[in-house]
């Protein structure tokens, strides 16, 4: 029969993915919250795959910018990081840019919230060089997802290692 899962089965990844509509309920662990703007089924199925082998953090995918930024308010700054299409629906809210991608990134920016963009359009395009906004790492679509996914992986360490560390500091 199926063998029982066991502490290790546990730990991994926590994927969940917003349909258009829905809210995010937010997690109720100590662990680092990767948010994940993305629009295509395709890529959002890569995501849920490559992402479900490992373990220490969770991740919710969601499709437009209303959603987006109802996850960065409702979950703590110190536990979250982001990875940022350019282009997906805003949900109805209001851009003051060419791309929903680029106005989140300002915002997540101004609040010193750690922020990849995985795109298709050329990096100088979106965010010129010199330009007032800058992402913490940019990912060409599709050929840069091998070294997006491992750039998850390590930032969700670090997060996870700093979060151990002020837990020390709040318990000393």
């Amino acid at each position: 029969g199926p063998r029982p899962l066991g502490p290790q089965a546990a730990r991994l990844a926590k994927i969940v993915v917003l349909d258009a509509g829905e809210t995010f309920q937010p997690f109720q662990s100590n662990l680092p919250v990767l948010l994940v703007t993305e629009d295509n089924p395709g890529l959002i199925q890569m995501y849920r795959i490559l992402l479900g082998n490992f373990e220490g953090f969770e991740v919710v995918i969601v499709t437009n910018l209303t959603q987006a930024r109802q996850v960065v308010r409702t979950t703590p700054k110190e536990k979250l990081f982001v990875v940022s299409d350019n282009d997906f629906p805003t949900g109805g809210e209001t851009i003051h840019t060419t791309y929903a991608g680029q106005t989140f990134v300002k915002e997540l920016r101004e609040k010193g919230i750690y922020v990849m963009v995985s795109s298709g359009v050329l990096k100088a395009k979106i965010f010129p060089p010199g330009g007032d906004v800058q992402p913490d790492g940019f990912f060409q679509k599709p050929e840069g997802f091998r070294n997006l996914i491992s750039s998850i992986i390590q930032r969700a360490e670090a997060i996870r290692s700093q979060l151990a560390k002020n837990k020390l500091i709040a318990e000393g």
